[in-house]
């Protein structure tokens, strides 16, 4: 079992220590900062590996998407790829295998503002690099070598996963507000939407009410920013935890009606 509880910690003693600086939660929250939040609704993830056929439909779709995975492009890396699964309903829909988008805190080496999928609850990392004595070894042909240094399924202590589970029709909201992939947490450019809707919700309840709604919110310039620490994967700045430049375009939002387009595949290698 995954030691969680050093990334508990640190997301708890932040939050302890961002409010005695701050002195008032977000307002009608009842946490201060993004380190609150997402300890408050989010949970550990463990290592679990991932069963053949769970393996085999997973390479299925990443070889579909024929796209590649940039380092610090975490939040636009997962997203694309499950809204490649979204869009080819047709061939990856099941109903035994369930991809999810969820964000929060992971461990690499320090603790860091982070994307990533599950499948049936299990960590799919496709950003974040393994060093060679994290990996596992994998003699199956299911497993591509492409990827062997990322997070599928299993992982190691020494890498930790604390994070919300967000639903599709909220990326797909952020993508239409901003014109961008990036982080639905730390969404600085629409007054932070998410943090400021979900802030009272307890854990048990889950993240998403269906009351709950983050279009067509307007930044509010006078509020207090949550405030969320380490860089984010992703490129760019513009907020505390920094913002992803990549665009997406409106084909990449609605579903693909023509079976034989992959508006999401990326035209270049990319970096890593």
């Amino acid at each position: 079992m995954t030691d969680t509880g050093e990334l508990s910690l640190y997301l708890a003693s932040s939050e302890a220590m961002m409010a005695e600086s701050i002195g008032k939660p977000v307002e009608g929250a009842d946490y201060y900062t993004l380190y609150g939040y997402v300890h408050g609704l989010g949970r550990a993830y463990e290592s679990e590996p991932l069963t053949d056929d769970e393996t085999r439909w997973l390479f299925e779709l990443i070889d579909n998407y024929r796209g590649r995975f940039p380092i610090k492009q975490c939040f636009s890396n997962s997203q694309r790829l499950l809204m490649h699964a979204d869009t080819r309903a047709t061939l990856f829909e099941d109903k035994t295998h369930t991809l999810a988008y969820v964000e929060g805190y992971a461990i690499s080496f320090f603790p860091l503002h982070h994307g990533w999928l599950t499948l049936n609850g299990k960590v799919v990392d496709v950003t974040l690099r393994l060093q060679k004595e994290e990996m596992f070894s994998r003699k199956t042909a299911l497993h591509r070598r492409r990827l062997r240094d990322r997070v599928i399924g299993e992982f190691h202590g020494s890498r930790q996963y604390y994070g919300i589970e967000l639903t599709m029709q909220q990326i797909r909201d952020r993508v239409t507000r901003t014109g961008r992939w990036g982080t639905l947490l730390d969404e600085w450019e629409s007054g932070w939407p998410l943090l400021r809707n979900l802030g009272t919700r307890g854990a048990d309840e889950g993240p998403h009410g269906e009351d709950e709604t983050d279009e067509g919110q307007e930044p509010d310039p006078g509020s207090t920013a949550p405030v969320g620490g380490q860089a984010s994967t992703d490129e760019g700045s513009g907020s505390l935890l920094g913002e992803g430049r990549g665009r997406a375009s409106s084909s990449e939002v609605a579903r693909d009606s023509a079976p034989d387009a992959d508006p999401l595949a990326e035209p270049g290698e990319g970096a890593g």
